[in-house]
């Protein structure tokens, strides 16, 4: 009989844990929306959600986001309305239930995430917040949210991206020597680029250049240019924006 004891006592034990481990996940799910993606990978989904004065709000690969706000469950409208819908006012009140995983140096964009076991949002979710120099305000509250996907469809305003290495082709229309620097070591020159993407867009840079690469640029010829943008930050897609922001790490003539 000892030896039964000693067998059902650890047993009933397990099964009792087990049922407080399923009691637990019945009372989470109770409270923490579970929504089963409305997605695919490849074609998210984003939709305008509130227009406020110049600055919107948009949802993404999510149709609401819901709230616990003085023992009720409210929509993110609702949250608002509650501060007649004043933008800054609003986002200063979600902040504490949000951890910053990221500010991009295009003028102060931050990503957001909602904090484990807030008491405010039923969801988890992936926010970002523009501040882009251009002006760009927009919000976005996400789902499964692709911060570099969300970028390269426009979030925060057209033609922004965020490729750590990329390369873009661009004609040089005009080169002009605007300076020569000689030491007992190599001379470099300084010299003014025109230069001109495929749609036409032109902008002039300045470099500073050692002799090989002053024999390879040549006027009116076609060349690869690559580039790092080390940090990952948000790129906006502009001739100036991406010489000024962007470390260049070569240029290839293009083939043909």
């Amino acid at each position: 009989m000892k030896k039964i004891n000693y067998i059902i006592g650890p047993s009933f034990l397990i099964i009792g844990i087990l049922i407080g481990f399923l009691i637990g996940q019945l009372i989470y799910k109770r409270d923490k929306v579970v929504e089963e993606p409305i997605f695919l990978e490849k074609d998210p989904i984003i939709k305008e959600y509130l227009d406020l004065e110049k600055q919107k709000i948009y949802l993404y690969n999510i149709n609401e986001v819901k709230m616990k706000f003085e023992n009720k469950e409210i929509s993110l409208a609702d949250f608002f309305k509650e501060n007649k819908n004043d933008v800054e006012k609003t986002f200063a009140a979600l902040t504490p239930y949000l951890e910053v995983t990221k500010v991009l140096k295009d003028g102060g964009t931050t990503i957001y995430t909602t904090k484990q076991n807030n008491n405010l949002f039923l969801q988890d979710l992936t926010i970002i917040k523009c501040q882009t120099e251009d002006g760009n305000k927009d919000i976005y509250f996400g789902q499964y949210l692709n911060t570099v996907t969300a970028f390269d469809m426009g979030a925060c305003g057209k033609d922004f991206f965020m490729d750590v290495n990329f390369e873009r082709v661009y004609t040089i229309t005009n080169i002009e020597l605007k300076e020569k620097y000689e030491n007992e070591q190599e001379t470099k020159y300084k010299l003014e680029l025109t230069v001109e993407d495929n749609e036409g867009n032109k902008a002039t840079i300045t470099r500073i250049v050692d002799e090989e690469s002053k024999n390879i640029l040549k006027e009116n010829k076609t060349y690869t240019f690559y580039f790092e943008n080390k940090y990952g930050e948000l790129i906006k897609e502009d001739i100036s924006y991406i010489f000024a922001n962007c470390t260049l790490t070569g240029v290839v003539p293009l083939e043909g």
